[in-house]
């Protein structure tokens, strides 16, 4: 089984099941560390072949995690029994984006160009839809969006929060019919 004191984060995928394990702690520099990798990996093989799956060495994604310096030690694939798997600076599991440093910078850019998008969609119809119904589209195609494992979000660094911000004062503007550059604090100490 996988030592306690290295962990793997690999992201298995098939049509019906997604897995995440751990996160990585020491670096792969030394070859007993290396075999504890693919030994962890074959486990998860090995307890996917018992319950009826396959592990695909193509979808599966593999990343280290840790500082710059430590992910500089790192070499960069590990091999398994039907291949080999690259180290990935980011992985993707249940829709999260999971970079090496932890610091969800490519989950927030995500996020935030799709709820611009939907935003930029409900304000070229905005003239045709009542407030009660922008105010249930918003939540439903922004809030929900952002509310969606916002957990992992917690210590996140302010200004990466800032643009999540952004984006729900964007979706204030929509609902109190404000154009894109008026300010939105007044008026919503007044609601």
């Amino acid at each position: 089984m996988c030592s306690s004191s290295l962990h793997v984060t690999v992201s298995v995928s098939t049509r019906t099941l997604t897995t995440l394990r751990c996160a990585y702690i020491h670096p792969l520099t030394t070859v007993k560390q290396r075999l504890l990798v693919v030994s962890c990996i074959d486990d998860i093989g090995l307890w996917m072949s018992s319950n009826r799956l396959k592990l695909n060495a193509e979808k599966t994604q593999f990343t280290c995690l840790g500082t710059r310096y430590q992910l500089a030690k790192v070499d960069g694939s590990v091999l398994v029994a039907n291949g080999s798997v690259v180290d990935l600076p980011a992985v993707t599991c249940l829709g999260v984006t999971i970079d090496q440093e932890l610091t969800f910078a490519d989950h927030i850019r995500r996020l935030t160009g799709l709820c611009f998008h939907c935003l930029r969609q409900l304000r070229s119809m905005r003239r045709m839809l009542s407030t009660v119904t922008i105010i249930t589209l918003v939540n439903t195609l922004v809030v929900s969006q952002i509310d969606y494992c916002n957990a992992v979000l917690a210590g996140v660094r302010g200004v990466h929060l800032r643009q999540l911000q952004a984006v729900l004062n964007a979706a204030a503007r929509l609902i109190v019919h404000k154009r894109k550059y008026d300010s939105i604090s007044a008026t919503m100490g007044e609601h």
